[in-house]
């Protein structure tokens, strides 16, 4: 059986797709060897990150929105955040049972000595890279995410 012709593009694309997913387990290997010593692991750093950078806290669903994972994913991770003592949950002025998730001293604690070694891995990789281009490819890879949500598969 033969493949579909393909045009350049969608060549490249299917590249792209396939190094993204090499990337990204490069990523996780290496924000649980990075975070690991502060008390998290890849996926509680993304989700006290994403509290961390909002500034305020969050429900489980604004957490899931903001990652692009499953609120089920986000929920297991908080959970287990909240028995390690690193988050807490709030009732939420504004609906009955999304509770707010938030930081607390010991989850600011873990996420700051977390951004501190990102912080430093962050700077020694990116020394030799140029800004415009890690601009440039931050908005081909979010122009991509956006032809993925807005993609139905009743399209295909």
């Amino acid at each position: 059986m033969s493949k579909p012709h393909r045009s350049p593009q969608t060549e490249q694309l299917a590249e792209l797709i396939f190094e993204v997913f090499r990337l990204h387990g490069e990523l996780i290997a290496m924000g649980e060897r990075m975070v690991g010593p502060c008390g998290l692991t890849s996926a509680r750093w993304q989700v006290v990150g994403s509290i961390d950078e909002s500034g305020q806290p969050l429900t489980v669903p604004m957490i899931a929105r903001n990652l692009g994972i499953s609120r089920q994913a986000v929920q297991r991770v908080v959970n287990d955040l909240e028995h390690q003592g690193l988050v807490c949950l709030s009732e939420n002025p504004h609906h009955k049972t999304a509770r707010l998730v938030e930081l607390t001293e010991d989850g600011q604690s873990a996420v700051a000595e977390a951004n501190r070694v990102f912080t430093r891995w962050a700077n020694a990789t990116t020394a030799d890279l140029d800004a415009d281009r890690l601009a440039e490819t931050w908005r081909l890879l979010a122009e991509l995410r956006g032809h993925c949500r807005d993609y139905g598969m009743e399209e295909v």
